[in-house]
């Protein structure tokens, strides 16, 4: 990644997936629940430390589950686009959640680890050499007004005089 420049970010769960997140949930391993179903993931994207413009493209919150569409090989998909501000090594951390409904109907909202991404974004050359532009134009202009100022106000003196008095 560049710093200033977008990125578009997406991660995906496949719907077969999720059964076996759900599974991974339950804490009594001696015991299978089949009946356990995740009804809906969520799923953050932040910058713990700073150095990121993130914008959400897509809902935190999303169903899982056949009733909305989704077949066996569909994926439920989470977007953002991100956008570094500072240079140098940055962590991105990726919060996931399932929201459980169990045999007994009650409902619960479980917390996967969450992910840290490192990321490394580096110089945006272009905007540096826009800026250097600007500074050393901006340095010129200084010189050449020092130089030449008094011998241009002499000469558009008489000009903004007139240019007042009509």
């Amino acid at each position: 990644m560049r710093v200033g420049i977008s990125s578009p970010v997406e991660v995906r769960i496949a719907k077969a997936e999720v059964k076996a997140i759900s599974e991974g949930l339950d804490h009594n391993t001696t015991h299978r629940h089949d009946i356990q179903v995740t009804k809906a993931m969520s799923v953050r994207l932040r910058a713990p430390q700073g150095g990121f413009f993130i914008e959400t493209a897509s809902p935190e919150t999303q169903w899982i589950e056949n009733a909305l569409g989704l077949m066996a090989d569909d994926y439920a998909r989470w977007r953002w686009t991100v956008t570094p501000k500072l240079r140098g090594k940055r962590r991105l951390q990726l919060i996931v959640s399932a929201r459980t409904v169990g045999p007994d109907g009650l409902a619960a909202e479980t917390a996967l680890p969450d992910q840290i991404i490192e990321i490394k974004v580096s110089t945006n050359y272009t905007a540096l050499a826009k800026r250097l532009a600007g500074w050393t134009a901006a340095a010129v202009l200084g010189g050449l007004l020092a130089q030449f100022g008094a011998q241009i106000w002499t000469v558009m003196e008489p000009l903004l005089r007139a240019l007042m008095q009509q």
